[in-house]
């Protein structure tokens, strides 16, 4: 269905002459693609897709490429994706905890103790007061923090 809808407002926008809407609508249409292929097991499509310049202005692909990355063992391109998803200005701020919690694993998995421990700590800032039913989440991340700060220091 996403990819009819797409393929619809594709559509509108060469009627309008919208070429900015264009832009983003193949480069969505594209991630939904590798989004499919992704689930199905196809990972080499989908980052070929991800990869791609056309998807590169899409938020949610970008997100879908940093967890790829971090799928494929990837982890500095996956810190990399993550931290020029963190930095710009996102649509949906209440996101951008999530996305340094995932940031946070990534360091883990490098090694760079300090910076997961601050991307931990930005979570919990953030997401301490969580509702009922993503506290575990929110448990996960204190006790990866409280690991990290007994044991690992750079």
């Amino acid at each position: 269905r996403a990819k009819a809808e797409l393929s619809r407002r594709v559509q509108g926008a060469y009627a309008t002459g919208d070429t900015a809407g264009i832009t983003w609508l193949v480069g969505s249409a594209m991630a939904v693609d590798a989004y499919g292929a992704w689930r199905l097991g196809h990972l080499t499509d989908a980052l070929s897709l991800l990869e791609d310049e056309r998807t590169q202005i899409v938020w949610f692909a970008q997100v879908w490429l940093a967890q790829l990355y971090t799928q494929l063992g990837r982890f500095q391109d996956a810190a990399r994706t993550y931290r020029a998803y963190t930095i710009t200005p996102m649509q949906f701020e209440y996101l951008d905890p999530l996305h340094r919690r995932k940031l946070g694993a990534v360091y883990e998995a490098l090694g760079e103790y300090d910076k997961a421990r601050s991307a931990y700590a930005y979570f919990l800032e953030y997401w301490s007061d969580a509702d009922p039913e993503l506290q575990p989440m929110v448990q996960e991340t204190r006790q990866a923090l409280a690991r990290l700060q007994e044991c690992c220091t750079n």
